[in-house]
């Protein structure tokens, strides 16, 4: 086996360090410097992506107690107009209950005047029936006509 000879062991060893030191100068030269601004501009793309979030957030906190100031705002408003829409409506229910009362008793009034002259027209009326069924019943009793017996008792 080629590989096991010791005669070409020292020519192997001068290669393997010879490319590992090529490989390490390449590394320490030119990669590692790379990986480092790369790592570097990483890290402040993540710092200034995390100030953004942070700022954000903030923001978003400020919003949103904003949005409960405006919600609270609006609830004590909308509870103020309905409060004046319903004294408002209990003024005005009082209002047309009082002009109904006021309508019912006018209408009460006039009915019962009405009703106090068809009682008194109805009196007046029944006196002249009375008087005339007590001129009839005069009459058919006596036998005489009225005029007569109202001329004798003149």
């Amino acid at each position: 086996m080629p590989q096991l000879d010791i005669s070409t062991f020292p020519s192997q060893i001068f290669w393997l360090v010879v490319c590992f030191g090529i490989l390490c100068f390449a590394m320490v030269a030119v990669l590692i410097p790379r990986l480092g601004k790369i790592m570097e501009s990483r890290a402040h793309e993540l710092e200034s992506l995390k100030n953004k979030a942070h700022q954000l957030a903030a923001e978003a906190d400020a919003l949103s107690s904003q949005n409960t100031q405006n919600f609270e705002a609006a609830k004590h408003t909308i509870h103020a107009q309905v409060s004046q829409m319903m004294s408002d409506l209990n003024k005005l229910r009082d209002e047309k209950i009082h002009a109904f009362e006021n309508h019912v008793h006018q209408q009460t009034l006039s009915l019962s005047q009405r009703l106090a002259e068809d009682q008194h027209e109805i009196q007046a009326k029944s006196k002249d029936i009375l008087n005339h069924l007590v001129q009839d019943m005069m009459t058919k009793l006596t036998e005489q006509s009225p005029t007569s017996t109202s001329a004798r008792g003149q």
